[in-house]
């Protein structure tokens, strides 16, 4: 088939948004004049499976109405699905690569590359048994194995990435995370894997994690580092297993992310250090059995009364909903709170029962007389009511501080009335205007058409840790405990520190909810506006109805 040549030309004038971090196919945004064809056509496909999207793109590509743009696009997304029209179109796509020029090849190499990136493991896995040794060498083929190979899918890893790590091979070798400096002076190698949800339960957030873990790959690789990361999807039968037979290379896991599945990551982690995605472990089995990634409520705890105290403030009361949850986060407060010196008001409320809060909160105002701060440990969806039910008891002039449980619903942009929130914090891990790497992270996730958000920035970080921590096979719990108590990273998201002991305090951002999503929270501003005395410290950088993804969100945070 003719494709039309200016096809080339929106090609090229998005080969600079492209990188080699992996995301979904809906992240795929191309720009103007096209967006209202070649962009919604992408997006129309985007939730299919891999064989349907194979099929929706094998006929647009075959239908003479579509513009030469889109069947370019699409003969694209064909050749890297699985399907009958597969063969055909990589035949195709190597028949134009090799009559095309240097920026055309450069375009096919990058977009190709982008496509394989949103390609689960079992097929990604199938297509690259299928390549015979003569086709290896030959676009797109090649790729695909170079793509299978990184994440450890070729059926002999080593021997293909000796083949095919060559940047002479390619038009586009910067894209595909080689470079001849990078290439031939490497500044040492990470091999890591990441042990999360894709499919099913938890695949929302455990795909975002894995798009910002393989942006952290991309930026290493930028660098000159060789690394490599194997995905695995721990609601897929047989990732036990999988993860048991890693190479032995592999001596970091990431995840799991859903507490659930944390015994059966330890039982299969065959000598690894474990890295949980998760705001606890089993008592007294971190720093020795596991390490978290993930901030604790100990970590908030400490973060909300660190902004507190920088304004003045040593007085509190707890107003929290009378469930596990709210109990669990009442008792840290109170520990916490009483290792400072600090005095301690206790109350609660009947959640579910709007009724009752008039009266729970007048009670607890009474008894809680002479505090300046309340911590709500509830989720957002309940905020404006209970905020606005204080206030009426009496506690205008109070600083109400709440948990990273709202920072999923508020960053996908609720609107509030902001006016009910000029004295209400939070805390939360990403900040997209601090400094250190969050710049870093952003250009290399935002090229590649990614999000950076809260969960992406968490995987970005979790790569930067495992590249600092340099681990090799026959690691001991002391050893690793003393290295982290080192670690320097410059960190996407709120920084993370261990102590010798292996335990993790991860100093988290402020934050106030804003008329639409949040911002970040300036604590002396806060303390004039409740005419509080300020010490000389200072605090450390829509709809409300719950979505899917706050849900669950929240269920990861509270267990």
């Amino acid at each position: 088939m003719n494709i039309h040549i200016r096809s080339t030309l929106v090609l090229t004038c998005i080969i600079g948004m492209l990188a080699t971090a992996c995301v979904p196919l809906e992240k795929i945004r191309l720009s103007s004049p096209y967006d209202n064809d070649v962009t919604r056509w992408t997006e129309s496909v985007s939730g299919l499976s891999p064989l349907a999207q194979g099929q929706k793109a094998a006929a647009a590509w075959q239908d003479p109405s579509s513009s030469a743009e889109l069947r370019n696009r699409a003969l694209l997304i064909a050749g890297s699905r699985p399907g009958p029209q597969a063969y055909s179109a990589r035949k195709e796509l190597n028949d134009l690569y090799v009559r095309g020029g240097i920026e055309q090849k450069k375009s096919y190499e990058a977009l190709y590359w982008r496509d394989l990136d949103s390609l689960p493991a079992h097929d990604l896995k199938n297509l690259a048994s299928l390549i015979s040794p003569s086709q290896m060498q030959s676009f797109p083929w090649n790729l695909i194995m170079l793509k299978a190979a990184r994440r450890g899918l070729a059926p002999d890893n080593t021997a293909v990435l000796r083949q095919l790590s060559n940047p002479g091979m390619y038009a586009n070798p910067v894209v595909l995370g080689l470079s001849g400096e990078g290439a031939q002076a490497s500044k040492g190698s990470v091999a890591v894997v990441l042990a999360v949800p894709q499919t099913g339960s938890g695949a929302t957030l455990g795909r975002q994690i894995a798009a910002g873990a393989l942006a952290g790959i991309e930026y290493l690789q930028g660098k000159g580092t060789q690394a490599n990361l194997k995905i695995i999807d721990t609601n897929q039968a047989g990732w036990e297993t999988e993860l048991r037979n890693l190479p032995e290379q592999y001596t970091v896991i990431g995840g799991p992310l859903l507490p659930s599945q944390y015994s059966a990551v330890k039982s299969s982690a065959s000598g690894r250090a474990i890295f949980a995605f998760t705001a606890n472990l089993p008592a007294g089995e971190e720093g020795a059995k596991a390490w978290r990634f993930f901030a604790s409520p100990q970590d908030q705890v400490r973060s909300l009364l660190d902004a507190a105290s920088s304004i003045g403030i040593v007085s509190y009361g707890i107003f929290a909903p009378a469930d596990n949850y709210g109990k669990r986060m009442s008792a840290v407060f109170q520990k916490e709170a009483a290792s400072r010196g600090s005095k301690v008001f206790a109350g609660s409320y009947t959640p579910n029962n709007v009724q009752s809060w008039t009266r729970e909160a007048a009670d607890f105002l009474k008894d809680s007389e002479g505090c300046n701060a309340v911590f709500i440990p509830d989720d957002w969806k309940h905020m404006e009511m209970l905020i606005a039910t204080l206030q009426y008891s009496g506690a205008q002039k109070m600083l109400f501080m709440g948990t990273s449980l709202w920072e999923q619903p508020l960053g996908a942009g609720a609107t509030s009335n902001s006016a009910m929130f000029t004295s209400t914090v939070f805390p939360g891990s990403w900040y997209p205007e601090s400094s250190g790497g969050a710049s870093s992270f952003k250009n290399v996730i935002q090229a590649s058409g990614g999000r950076p958000d809260v969960w992406s920035a968490l995987g970005f970080d979790f790569i930067q840790m495992v590249a600092e921590l340099s681990l090799l096979p026959g690691w001991n719990a002391s050893q690793l405990n003393s290295r982290l108590a080192r670690l320097k990273a410059d960190w996407a998201g709120a920084p993370f520190s261990w102590d010798e002991a292996g335990q993790l305090h991860r100093n988290l951002f402020i934050f106030r909810p804003e008329a639409k999503g949040f911002s970040y929270a300036s604590m002396p501003s806060i303390g004039r506006k409740l005419n509080l005395q300020q010490s000389s410290s200072s605090s450390l950088p829509t709809n409300n109805a719950d979505s899917d993804i706050d849900r669950l969100a929240n269920s990861i945070i509270k267990n």
